[in-house]
């Protein structure tokens, strides 16, 4: 009898422990989630914004503030959701009672841009920096280039390119989808012609022929040419500037530079007076050959100055001539005159003509233009 109730009481404390699938389920814990919206970045409460929770939401009011109930305890996708604002979705973890504010940034629409940088001479224009808004690409070996995600509206591009072309910058309507522009870029262009004539004017070897010449203010510097190996020498020398460049527009020079050269060692030897030579323009056509005292052309009253060096070249500033609308194949004429007063004896120096054996000491323009 003892052995009988024994079994039975294991029995009975046996199946008091057990924990079948008929027992109760854990009781849901629930939690509430609350916070304010915010514009990111500032303080600033947004309203209408609908924020949504474990399929339970709320629409904030006046002051930006949430509050939703009766949410299960645990792991959570919430999203706040506004026409103006980008979508907001973070993973919350609901425990009791729950503060999360949220931030919302202005919903920006975006399109795309693509293109060709292209110069209308020379073609496609590669390796420059193309940039717009915050988007930037370089131009490849077919100057075509491609940028996204640049906001709508109206933008500023820019594009630039190292060396001799000119930055561009220009406003384009960016709309939502994608969006084609070509960039045209212009150049600035060197052309160096050789002045199209030169002659001179013969005077006599009177000095005070010269003086009178330039009104007995001071004593005039004979200039001379090397013609061949022969060397004349003349009181006057005349450059004949070339026409602008067909292709060139007045508007697109920007540099006109008539460069001459002043042959070495062909100073009076251990005297060198201190110099400047004159430059006039002449207003009528300069017939070839020896031209004399009696037939010279006019010449403009106005003057330019320049102090050219003992040798080596000089650039003078003939912009304002072509700029001015006379015809500049007409050319320009030179005198030396002496810097010191009272020089008693005139200074010889040279300027290479157009029948230099060097064709780079020739006299020339060189030119400067967008192109």
């Amino acid at each position: 009898m003892r052995h009988f109730l024994t079994g039975l009481l294991l029995i009975v404390v046996i199946g008091c422990s057990s924990n079948g699938p008929n027992d109760p389920p854990e009781p849901i814990r629930y939690g509430d989630v609350s916070g304010t919206v915010y514009l990111e970045g500032t303080a600033e409460p947004l309203s209408g914004v609908e924020v949504r929770i474990a399929d339970r939401s709320d629409t904030t009011a006046g002051g930006g503030v949430y509050e939703i109930d009766s949410i299960p305890e645990g792991s959570h996708s919430l999203t706040a959701s506004h026409a103006d604002y980008e979508t907001y979705e973070r993973t919350v973890e609901v425990t009791g009672k729950t503060v999360h504010d949220i931030q919302l940034s202005i919903a920006i629409e975006t399109g795309s841009l693509h293109g060709h940088v292209l110069h209308p001479v020379y073609g496609p224009v590669s390796g420059a920096r193309i940039l717009i808004a915050d988007s930037l690409d370089y131009s490849d070996i077919n100057g075509a280039y491609s940028l996204a995600n640049i906001p709508v509206g109206l933008q500023t591009l820019t594009c630039t390119q190292p060396g001799s072309y000119h930055d561009f910058v220009g406003s384009l309507y960016i709309t939502n989808s994608d969006n084609e522009y070509d960039i045209t870029m212009i150049r600035t262009v060197e052309n160096r012609i050789s002045v199209y004539s030169d002659a001179t004017i013969r005077r006599n070897d009177d000095s005070s022929f010269y003086a009178n010449e330039n009104d007995g203010f001071s004593q005039a510097i004979t200039v001379h040419q090397r013609q061949g190996a022969n060397t004349t020498v003349k009181s006057r020398i005349f450059i004949g500037l070339p026409a602008l460049p067909e292709e060139v527009d007045i508007s697109d020079l920007e540099e006109a530079t008539l460069r001459m050269y002043v042959a070495s060692g062909l100073s009076v030897p251990g005297y060198w007076s201190p110099m400047t030579l004159v430059m006039r323009r002449v207003l009528s056509p300069w017939e070839e050959g020896i031209i004399n005292w009696i037939n010279s052309p006019e010449v403009d009253a106005d003057s330019i100055l320049v102090r050219p060096p003992r040798s080596g070249s000089f650039d003078i500033d003939v912009l304002q001539i072509y700029r001015d609308g006379i015809n500049p194949t007409f050319g320009v004429r030179f005198a030396l005159d002496s810097d010191e007063n009272g020089a008693y004896k005139p200074e010889t120096i040279e300027i290479h003509s157009r029948e230099a054996r060097d064709t780079q000491l020739s006299p020339a323009v060189i030119f400067k233009y967008t192109h």
